[in-house]
């Protein structure tokens, strides 16, 4: 029985988009909590990249709104069915700059 659970989740997973996100400048990881599940990835270019599974487009919309109430402008946008690994976005940094 549970290694059916872990099927279906692993095939609910690979049924959502991965979305990768460039905004603007570059964040404390913690002030992103909203984004719950989500990667920060500061990048060297001075941006931070956001990364995760979307459900469905609702939820993207979703999470469009929450970067406009934030004021963040988004630099980039990518899709794809996983995680692009391999890729050089740059190093995670726990210590990096806040932005108000």
């Amino acid at each position: 029985m549970t290694d059916e659970m872990g099927k279906e989740r692993l095939q609910e997973q690979n049924s959502q988009d991965w979305y990768e996100i460039e905004v603007e400048g570059q964040f404390n990881p913690g002030w992103f909590d909203w984004l719950d599940g989500w990667e920060i990835t500061p990048l060297l270019s001075g941006n931070t990249l956001l990364s995760g599974r979307v459900v469905d487009q609702p939820a993207l919309h979703g999470i469009f709104a929450r970067i406009r109430d934030l004021n963040l402008k988004i630099i980039s946008l990518k899709k794809s069915v996983s995680p692009q690994s391999g890729e050089p976005r740059g190093k995670k940094n726990m210590n990096s700059k806040s932005k108000p």
